[in-house]
C-alpha cells in the first residue's frame, strides 16, 4: 500500500456476494471491510424555428452564466481538497428477498433486481481494489429495501456536522426523489445511476444523473436532423399512444420545442419539414397514411413495448416512393422480442450510455478477474458499477470538493461508459439537474447494435 492511498469500505445491512448470479452466499455480513493497495464546448438546444429566438436566448444566457462561474448556485466548499473522502451510497439491495432463498440449495438464483444491485457493487468493489493512488475514500454503502421508509431513516442518521462528500442515489424514482431532495436542502453533490426519469429533479443543481431523459435524447436527434445540410428533404414523425401518460407527455415537450402541434384529427403532415408530425397510433394505425413521397421519412418511437414496435414497423411498407430512418430508446438494445431483421431494413437507430466493443483489452483483462472472483462471466451492471466507480475516484482526485465546479469540463471515457456532464436548463434560465450528454449512436447490422460511423 502507498502511503493514503486507501479506499475503506463499510457495509451496512447488506449481504456480500461471492458468485451473485449462481448462488447466494448464506452469511450475513452487517458490517465488511475491503481494503485496496494502493475547451469547453457549449452545448445548446438548437434553434428549430425563427420563433425560438427568445427561449435560445435565455438558454444561451444561462450557459455563459455557468462556464463564468461554474455552479455559481452553490456555495464554495472550503477546504477544497481533502486527505479523505466519504461518499455515502444508499442503493436497493433488498437483503431481505435473498434470505427468503433456501440456502440448503447451491443453485438458488437471485431475483432480478437485488442482483444488479450486486453486480453494481462488484464492479465498484473491483474499481477500488485496482485504486492504487491519490486520497482515502471512505464508501459506506445502506440497503435501503426499494422503501421509501427506509430510505427516509437512513437520511435522518446522517450526521449534518459532518455530512458525506457525495451520496451515490437509489435507482427508483420515488426513493431517488427522496434522496435527491435531501441533497439539495443540504447541498450535497447527489450521482443517480440508471435513472432518467425527469419526475426526480426540480431545479437541483445538486443532482448529477449518468442518464439522459429520453426528452433530453430526442431534443438532440431533432436537432442535429434539423440542422444538417439535406433537412429539407426530410420529415419528422413521432409516434405515440396519448392514452400512456410518459409517451404523451414526451410529445407535449417536443410539440413546444419544435412549435409544432399535436392534431389527433389529422389525416395528412404539415408538409413543412420543420414542424414535427405527430401521429397518434391507439386512435389507428395509420402510419403509411402519414408518410411523405421523395423524403426521408424518420420515425421517433419511444416506446418499449416489444409487441407494438412491431406493429408499427410492419405497417411501414417496402416502397420505392419512400425511405425510412427510425430512432428508438435504449432499452431496445437488450428486447429479445423486437423484430431485429425487419427494423435493420427500416435504418434504425438508437442513442445509449453505454456500449462495449468485443476486442476492448480492458474488457478482457476485467473479465479474467471477475471470473476469478466469481466464477462467471462479467455483465453490463458490473461493467457499469466499475467505470462508476473509478470516475468519482479520479475526479475527488483531481479537484476533491470541487468537483462539482468542474465537472462540466471533464470527459472520462471507461470501458462501456463515457461521463460529461452539462446543465439541464429550465425555461426560466434556472439548472434544472445535470446529465450525462455522452452518448454512443447504435444501429443494428446483421441484427446486432453496433456503432454507428457516418463516413
Amino acid at each position: 500500500m502507498n502511503g493514503n492511498s486507501y479506499i475503506f469500505i463499510f457495509i451496512f445491512i447488506f449481504i456480500y456476494s461471492c458468485g451473485s448470479s449462481k448462488k447466494a452466499n448464506k452469511n450475513k455480513v452487517p458490517v465488511e471491510t475491503f481494503t485496496s493497495s494502493k475547451n469547453t464546448k457549449k452545448n445548446l438546444d438548437s434553434i428549430i424555428t425563427a420563433r425560438q429566438k427568445d427561449s435560445i436566448a435565455l438558454i444561451k444566457s444561462a450557459i455563459e452564466k455557468i462556464e463564468k462561474d461554474p455552479f455559481h448556485v452553490l456555495e464554495n466548499t472550503i477546504p477544497k481538497k481533502k486527505f479523505e473522502y466519504t461518499i455515502l451510497g444508499i442503493l436497493p439491495f433488498n437483503a431481505g428477498e435473498i434470505w427468503k432463498l433456501d440456502m440448503s440449495k447451491v443453485d438458488n438464483i437471485i431475483p432480478k433486481e437485488p442482483k444488479q444491485t450486486l453486480q453494481f457493487f462488484e464492479g465498484m468493489y473491483l474499481a477500488i481494489q485496482e485504486y492504487t493512488h491519490g486520497p482515502k475514500i471512505n464508501l459506506i454503502l445502506f440497503d435501503n429495501r426499494k422503501q421509501d421508509s427506509t430510505t427516509e431513516n437512513i437520511l435522518q442518521k446522517i450526521d449534518l456536522l459532518n455530512p458525506p462528500d457525495l451520496i451515490i442515489a437509489p435507482f427508483h424514482t420515488r426513493q431517488a426523489q427522496i434522496v435527491a431532495n435531501f441533497a439539495k436542502k443540504n447541498k450535497i453533490p447527489c450521482f443517480l445511476p440508471y435513472n432518467p426519469s425527469e419526475k426526480i429533479s426540480n431545479n437541483n443543481p445538486y443532482l448529477f444523473k449518468t442518464n439522459p431523459s429520453l426528452i433530453s435524447i430526442y431534443k438532440k436527434i431533432i436537432s442535429e436532423i434539423l440542422e444538417s445540410a439535406d433537412s429539407s428533404k426530410q420529415k419528422i414523425h413521432f409516434v405515440f399512444k396519448d392514452n400512456l401518460k410518459g409517451e404523451a407527455d414526451i410529445a407535449k415537450t417536443i410539440e413546444k420545442f419544435t412549435y409544432s402541434k399535436i392534431d389527433t384529427a389529422q389525416i395528412r403532415p404539415d408538409l413543412d419539414p420543420k414542424k414535427i408530425n405527430f401521429i397518434v397510433t391507439n386512435k389507428g394505425m395509420r402510419v403509411m397514411e402519414n408518410l411523405i413521397r421523395q423524403r426521408k421519412n424518420i420515425f421517433l418511437i419511444p416506446s418499449a413495448d416489444d409487441k407494438f414496435i412491431n406493429l408499427v414497423i410492419a405497417a411501414l411498407k417496402p416502397s420505392n416512393d419512400y425511405s425510412y430512418e427510425i430512432y428508438g430508446i435504449p432499452s431496445w438494445e437488450r428486447s429479445e422480442l423486437l423484430d431485429l431483421k425487419n427494423l435493420e431494413n427500416k435504418n434504425t437507430m438508437i442513442f445509449t450510455d453505454y456500449y462495449i466493443g468485443s476486442d476492448s483489452a480492458k474488457f478482457i483483462a476485467l473479465n479474467k478477474k471477475y471470473f476469478k472472483l466469481y466464477d462467471e462471466e462479467i455483465n453490463d451492471d458490473v461493467i457499469k458499477g466499475y467505470d462508476f466507480m473509478n470516475f468519482l475516484a479520479t475526479n475527488l482526485e483531481k479537484y476533491g470538493n470541487n468537483l462539482p465546479f468542474n465537472i462540466q469540463r471533464e470527459t472520462y471515457q471507461g470501458i462501456g461508459s463515457s461521463f460529461l456532464f452539462k446543465p439541464v436548463i429550465d425555461k426560466k434560465g434556472n439548472i434544472d439537474n445535470y446529465e450525462n450528454m455522452n452518448q454512443f449512436k447504435l444501429i443494428l447490422k446483421d441484427e446486432k447494435w453496433i456503432l454507428y460511423d457516418s463516413k
